[in-house]
């Protein structure tokens, strides 16, 4: 078998990985404070069975994943309890397996008056969750504090992490830190209230991806027929 379906088909699979990463983009190009993920690649070449490096066998593998963490465009709605970090940082809210980060900004009151996200989880505050008492009307100023007329309810925190591209991806559009990776309070809080950030996803710039790398995989598999062929071809010719 030559070394060439060797590349055509470990390419073949790198794309794969590609279409589903973009995939994965594209499906939350609507979802608030969402942040996408590229990928990057390497040529790996196999080892000789005396150890060194095989020139004529080449793989192609994915390399790594990164998150884009740059700030989503923000969209106005007036609402006051949307809420969009301007910067960096990331907002907290309580999970089943501890704090989760995230930088949607829409929250609602639960029926014990605390502010949570969309899919339930409880807003922290710099004290705690936030609770509202019943009857007043609530606002968010520009350093994330929550009042109703004189009286501060409670002050929505912010944290960051010294390595963002750490953190995992937990579900619910929330990241998880794993053990060793600290979150620092943001000290100078900077959001707008009545306003939510969009997803970074750039949709066409996506779009247009996943149809060059479709193009690609068609390509590898293609060139994996071909071999195939060549394979058939050889094996009739030899045994005649």
């Amino acid at each position: 078998m030559p070394n060439g379906i060797y590349s055509a088909m470990t390419g073949a699979l790198a794309q794969e990985e590609h279409l589903d990463i973009l995939a994965n983009n594209l499906a939350n190009g609507s979802t608030n404070g969402f942040k996408g993920v590229q990928a990057t690649f390497k040529e790996l070449m196999d080892e000789a069975r005396d150890g060194t490096n095989n020139e004529t066998q080449r793989h192609v593998v994915l390399d790594s994943t990164f998150t884009d963490f740059s700030q989503g465009p923000l969209q106005h709605t007036h609402n006051k309890m949307d809420v969009a970090i301007q910067g960096e940082g990331f907002f907290v809210v309580d999970t089943p397996e501890g704090p989760g980060y995230t930088r949607n900004g829409s929250f609602m009151l639960n029926d014990k008056r605390q502010l949570t996200t969309v899919s339930g989880e409880v807003l922290q505050g710099t004290s705690g969750p936030i609770e509202v008492p019943e009857g007043a009307v609530i606002n968010i100023n520009q350093s994330g504090a929550v009042t109703s007329g004189p009286l501060e309810i409670g002050k929505i925190r912010v944290v960051k992490f010294d390595d963002p591209q750490s953190l995992n991806r937990i579900g619910h559009n929330l990241y998880g830190a794993p053990e060793g990776l600290d979150a620092v309070d943001v000290e100078q809080v900077s959001v707008q209230t009545g306003a939510i950030e969009r997803s970074n996803v750039n949709m066409i710039r996506e779009m247009t991806s996943l149809i060059k790398v479709s193009r690609f995989y068609e390509s590898f598999n293609k060139a994996i027929q071909t071999y195939r062929t060549v394979d058939s071809t050889t094996a009739r010719e030899l045994g005649r």
